[in-house]
């Protein structure tokens, strides 16, 4: 569904749940309460600050505020957290979880770093594998790390070679 359509619907819950047109310009408490309580439904169903700002002609950072102090809103006064969840109940009514591109974006991430988990397990395998394999060697290695000087790794090769050529 689309935030046009959901936004009505839910326009038109909250005006006979709460006899009040969020739609209203007044700025008494009642009126702030229910656009504050159409925010946080349209909010959790997933919908953008943008979107719930067009939907109700409000600046985008009046949603914000309104979502900063919602919780706080709700935990002083029950009385607005009981009319939020029966507008809210009335809304999700028969309705399953939103698809968002978000959500798309998300498996397409959640895909991508499973393949690197798969990735980094073959490595470690690898890694443990090889460390295994060298530890008889581990002082040579560190002796050959110690005395060689960054950049000289080509002549140490180059000795290294040398040497297990002359016997």
């Amino acid at each position: 569904m689309s935030i046009e359509l959901e936004s009505e619907q839910l326009k038109e819950i909250i005006k006979r749940k709460l006899k009040i047109n969020v739609m209203d310009r007044k700025r008494s408490r009642d009126f702030v309460d229910s656009r504050m309580i159409y925010t946080k439904i349209l909010r959790d169903r997933g919908y953008t600050v943008t979107a719930i700002s067009s939907s109700i002609r409000k600046d985008h950072t009046t949603i914000v505020y309104y979502m900063s102090i919602v919780d706080n809103i709700f935990y002083q006064f029950p009385c607005i957290k009981d009319k939020y969840i029966t507008c809210n109940e009335e809304f999700m009514k028969d309705r399953g979880p939103l698809k968002t591109s978000k959500d798309s974006y998300v498996m397409r991430r959640l895909e991508s770093l499973e393949s690197q988990v798969a990735k980094l397990e073959s490595n470690r395998e690898y890694v443990e594998t090889n460390k295994t394999k060298y530890r008889r060697l581990q002082n040579i290695i560190e002796l050959i790390d110690n005395r060689t000087r960054m950049g000289e790794e080509k002549l140490m090769e180059k000795r290294i070679t040398e040497m297990f050529n002359c016997y």
